[in-house]
């Protein structure tokens, strides 16, 4: 009986270890899970971005912090692995929620994407900067080891300075590289499989993986080259990339509409290069509507990821579809946009961004548009209010403009509308009528004193001199309804006729022009009644014969009825 209770916990260890090492095999077998970070404002089209690279049409939008994937697959690799997606909500407010998507876990397998829209480029170094900050302080919070900080920051010094341009042959020669790789990791996972009922197998040959492409190790047989004079002076120790979205609105809105020229995309592109140098980052500009650079992007984060292969080069040409790798660029090589710059600016270093690249009026300062392509400040709308008659993206916001340049524009029309002559030449009692007379003298008082009454509701203040104005139309208007029920009162009196007759010609009167409520005016046009309604107020009327009009002509008595 003891030999058999030996037997079945022997087989107990052994099926044990058997699944021990069979997850070790998978975990070498498969690339280490990394995490992309996307941060940047409200409607930068980081969702739009997200799908494109999923290879879908839309992406559900959510709130707070959301969570997708891209499906990584290698040729050299049997298994496919994932890239998660965290996008942060564009409300600096949900910073918070920062501590689920980048851990001490997994700080060393997170790559950051600032994501920035060139439909509102005055804001964009504001925006990034922004970002940047967040992010900084975040990871100072986060409580790291200082050796594994330094490893990590040391490790993205060394790519910045090893970076190579890629060519044909070396791309080929890194994806030969790199399916040998694959076949020496199988092929130590086979003899870790054979030897899964040694119990002498070598612990550190089960837990060998590949290094991390994020924060690849030192070569010691290679030489530590120094960072370029000004390059790479704030290091995070997490590899960022900058992406600029719908970079179709340049040729369109910017160029065309807002009077953009070629001097402000370069003056736009030097200062994005800058701020990338400061921060070792990568900048690429893609557009989803046209698809300009998002298979790019793909390749590159793939690339800065798992290690894949990305045959792309820099490319900085286009002012729609720029892409520089990180390490590539230089102050030397950003300072060459200086000759094409020379009419906005004599110094291209030292002129502030916001001296060429102004910010439109009616945008406030840390107010962006949440529109896309297609839409411009101020446009469209009619009578006074707020511009934006719908943009060409079909159903995209629009940003509303700075309060106070509303309620100053609104201010100038109201005063313009209530200095306006009369345009009727009516009766001669001027607003005692309560129909659509043009021109009438009460109406447009009350219509002034509502409409600062409506913007006093919607924005909680009132522009200045509206109080007044709003309080003397609400007397006014007192006063014409005050003197309407004393002529309608006369004019009843003086028709006669039975008591539900006289009610009908008041409230008749009420509605009646002024013309037709003025003292000596004429007559006004006869109205029809049903039959039933005319047997009702007590006035005989034959089928088939108008009956009286409710409006009693207004003159002399005639003998009749004295």
């Amino acid at each position: 009986m003891e030999n058999a209770f030996s037997d079945e916990d022997d087989g107990k260890h052994l099926w044990s270890r058997i699944l021990e090492e069979v997850r070790s095999n998978a975990t070498q077998s498969q690339p280490a899970p990394k995490s992309l970070l996307m941060l940047g404002d409200v409607s930068s089209g980081k969702s739009s971005l997200v799908a494109r690279l999923k290879g879908e049409e839309v992406l559900g939008k959510g709130h707070g912090l959301e969570y997708h994937y891209l499906d990584v697959t290698d040729s050299g690799r049997e298994a496919e692995s994932r890239l998660g997606v965290w996008i942060l909500d564009g409300d600096p407010f949900h910073q918070n929620l920062l501590r689920f998507a980048l851990t001490k876990a997994n700080f060393s397998d997170t790559l950051v994407l600032l994501v920035g829209s060139a439909d509102a480029p005055w804001a964009l170094i504001e925006s990034l900067q922004q970002w940047i900050d967040i992010l900084s302080r975040y990871v100072d919070r986060l409580g790291l080891d200082a050796d594994e900080l330094r490893e990590a920051r040391d490790s993205l010094t060394r790519q910045f300075v090893d970076y190579v341009e890629p060519d044909a042959d070396a791309t080929a020669a890194a994806a030969a590289a790199q399916q040998a790789a694959a076949a020496a990791a199988a092929a130590a996972a086979a003899a870790a499989a054979s030897s899964a009922t040694n119990p002498s197998a070598s612990a550190a040959s089960l837990a060998r993986r590949a290094p991390n492409p994020l924060h690849p190790p030192a070569d010691p047989d290679k030489v530590a080259l120094p960072l370029p004079e000004g390059s790479f002076t704030c290091n995070l120790g997490l590899p960022i990339v900058v992406v600029i979205t719908k970079t179709d609105t340049m040729a369109g809105v910017l160029e065309k509409e807002m009077d953009y020229k070629e001097e402000h995309f370069d003056f736009l592109q030097y200062h994005l290069r800058c701020f990338c140098l400061k921060y070792g980052a990568a900048l690429v500009y893609t557009s989803v509507r046209e698809d300009k650079n998002c298979a790019l992007l793909r390749s590159y984060l793939l690339h800065r990821a798992y290690g894949l292969p990305c045959p792309h080069a820099a490319y900085v040409v286009e002012r729609d579809c720029v892409f520089v790798p990180a390490g590539w660029d230089s102050h030397a090589k950003a300072y060459l946009l200086a000759a094409s710059t020379g009419s906005l600016t004599k110094d291209l270093s030292n002129t502030p961004f916001s001296d060429v690249i102004t910010r439109p009026a009616g945008f406030a300062a840390g107010v962006r548009r949440a529109g896309a392509s297609g839409s411009t400040p101020g446009r469209g709308g009619s009578g006074v209010g707020v511009g934006g008659g719908g943009a060409a993206g079909g159903g995209d916001a629009e940003q509303a403009e700075d309060e106070q340049v509303f309620l100053s524009r609104l201010q100038s029309a109201l005063l313009k509308q209530s200095a306006a002559p009369a345009g009727g030449a009516g009766g001669p009692l001027p607003g005692v009528g309560g129909g659509a007379g043009v021109g009438a003298p009460g109406a447009s008082r009350a219509s002034v004193g509502g409409a600062g009454k409506a913007v006093g509701a919607a924005t909680g203040r009132l522009p200045p001199g509206a109080a007044g104005q709003g309080a003397s139309a609400a007397a006014m208007g007192a006063n014409d309804g005050v003197l309407a029920n004393f002529f309608n009162s006369l004019l009843s009196k003086r028709s006669g006729g039975s008591p539900g007759q006289q009610q009908q010609q008041q409230t008749s009167q009420a509605g009646a022009s002024p013309a037709a409520a003025s003292a000596g005016g004429g007559s006004a046009p006869a109205k029809i009644q049903p039959k039933s309604q005319q047997q009702q107020d007590g006035s005989p009327a034959a089928d088939g014969e108008a009956a009286e009009s409710p409006v009693k002509r207004v003159g002399p008595p005639t003998p009749a009825q004295s």
